[in-house]
């Protein structure tokens, strides 16, 4: 009988910390290019239900948005920080790091430089 509690309190924390995602708030949502030279005809298009990875030539790499949890812990005075969800079927999800530096500008993780809102992604 307590092996069935147990599972049952597993299933619940699982439920309970899966229900922690919201969705992709507006501040994160456009195409998102840099000035930066090592980044040069490449994007990062967020959208409500799609996170998509760009080059000019207009090839891209779209997965299905999972949700974002903001990060409670960071400076409030560097912007929120966000960790954006996505996956595409029959792999494993993955996770984005990125900070809102300010209106229309946005940090990656692991990446030197701020982007820039080129355009808002509708829908999709």
């Amino acid at each position: 009988m307590a092996r069935g509690r147990g599972l049952c309190a597993v299933f619940v924390l699982t439920a309970a910390l899966g229900c922690a995602r919201e969705a992709v708030p507006a501040d994160l949502i456009g195409r998102w290019t840099s000035d930066d030279p090592r980044y040069a005809g490449r994007s990062l298009s967020i959208g409500v239900e799609r996170v998509g990875f760009g080059v000019e030539a207009g090839d891209a790499l779209v997965y299905r948005a999972q949700g974002v949890e903001r990060d409670s812990e960071a400076d409030p005075a560097q912007g929120p920080l966000y960790r954006l969800y996505y996956d595409a079927p029959g792999e494993p999800e993955r996770e984005l790091r990125l900070r809102v530096a300010g209106p229309d500008r946005l940090e990656i993780e692991n990446h030197a430089g701020v982007w820039s809102r080129a355009t808002v992604v509708t829908g999709g």
